[in-house]
């Protein structure tokens, strides 16, 4: 396969994630990555199979098919969420195994950049047309609508990530790793880093900080021996960061909701209607299921009727429609798959980070800090478009362009 028929299939899937309003060419795109993924695995067995981090993948994909011998929802339900975790790891197969030139990788970021930009731009533009309005449902905790159609934290982590992904290849462009203009990759980079500030949920902006505050330190302390930098870059996020929270109108104001929102379920007040307090709500419901259902869970199909029935059985002030599944995919998991779905989780996180140490690839330790904050905050793969996020860039970052030792 040459370089351009390696590199269509992945500019394709970029503007597919963002296009949200075709999810016909998402689904199309990773129809062909999975195809691609399958003929990897077939003709380089080896190769995949002798990764630690690719066998505990597939064996979570798995472990988690076969639930269908003991879970008790409709087929097609078990058959959905098995799609998307199958997606997943045809991702990030693909996206790992495939080889890619530094040029080719170089156009991929600053694709996913600009794309990022673009709807950031949509958003804002539309944000002030409909400035009143939208104000109104930020007062109710209600996102700022994306225009691409995108879930509102979907898009923010991606958005997250592009700023990460810019701050590497401008890093890369100062030692001579690319000559791409410095203006071409700070254009989106300026932008999408005002913009998260504003149109971003709340989780997304919190995992971007943390994220660029773990990936500088290491880069700084470890790489570059450079202590005093590493911890004034921790320090210059934690004043930006309290600075945007006092002064920009949308990011205040959502402060305040948050404040309101999680004391209503510390003073036990009524937990209707409140999206904080709700959610608590929810991961507090579930730890009682998973207690239950302790090693191998309840099955991909059963999520739901599992929550419902225990929200039931303990007697919840919840509307029945406000009786939401856990937005958080660890505790999401474990009601799927029990303690060992989880643990294959968290063993597949945990040997990415060790990736990111062992060739000082800061940009990886960066995604899996921005991925960890943001799995304890919404349950990401629980959407196609999570799934595709997860497992392609997760897949892509494996790259050796990205090793720095």
């Amino acid at each position: 396969m040459n370089g351009r028929l390696r590199f269509l299939p992945f500019a394709v899937m970029m503007v597919a994630l963002f296009w949200s309003s075709a999810p016909a060419l998402l689904s199309i795109a990773t129809a062909v990555m999975g195809v691609l993924a399958l003929y990897l695995l077939i003709s380089r067995p080896k190769t995949t199979l002798g990764s630690f981090g690719h066998v505990v993948a597939i064996v979570w994909v798995v472990f988690l098919g076969l639930s269908i011998f003991y879970t008790e929802a409709p087929t097609a339900e078990y058959f959905k969420e098995l799609s998307f975790k199958l997606t997943f790891l045809g991702l990030f197969i693909a996206g790992s195994r495939v080889k890619l030139s530094a040029r080719a990788i170089q156009v991929l970021i600053m694709l996913f950049s600009y794309l990022a930009m673009v709807v950031a731009l949509g958003t804002f533009i539309n944000y002030l047309v409909h400035y009143d309005q939208i104000n109104e449902l930020i007062s109710q905790s209600k996102p700022i609508p994306i225009i691409s159609g995108q879930n509102h934290i979907s898009y923010s982590y991606m958005l997250g990530f592009a700023i990460l992904a810019s701050v590497y290849l401008l890093v890369k462009r100062r030692e001579g790793g690319n000559t791409i203009p410095y203006w071409v990759i700070a254009l989106p980079l300026t932008i999408n880093f005002l913009m998260i500030h504003i149109i971003a949920a709340r989780t997304g902006l919190v995992a971007t900080y943390m994220a660029i505050g773990m990936a500088g330190l290491a880069y700084f302390m470890i790489e570059k021996k450079k202590v005093i930098l590493g911890i004034s870059l921790v320090l210059f996020l934690a004043i930006s960061s309290v600075l945007a929270l006092k002064f920009v109108k949308p990011l205040n104001q959502r402060l305040q909701n948050t404040i309101t929102d999680y004391s209503v379920y510390f003073n036990d007040g009524n937990p209707n209607w409140w999206s904080g307090t709700m959610r608590l709500e929810a991961m507090e419901n579930a730890w009682y299921v998973y207690k239950d259902n302790i090693w191998i869970g309840v099955g991909m199909a059963d999520l739901s009727q599992a929550v419902d029935d225990m929200y039931a059985e303990r007697g919840t002030l919840l509307l029945p429609e406000n009786r939401i599944n856990p937005h958080n995919q660890f505790m999401n998991m474990m009601i799927v798959g029990g303690s060992i779905g989880v643990l294959l989780l968290l063993l597949f996180f945990g040997w990415l980070g060790g990736q990111s140490f062992k060739h000082g690839n800061w940009l990886l330790l960066a995604f899996v800090v921005l991925s960890f904050v943001g799995f304890n905050l919404e349950a990401f793969m629980e959407r196609q478009i999570g799934s595709c996020f997860f497992g392609l860039t997760s897949g892509l970052l494996l790259q050796p362009y990205f090793y720095r030792k």
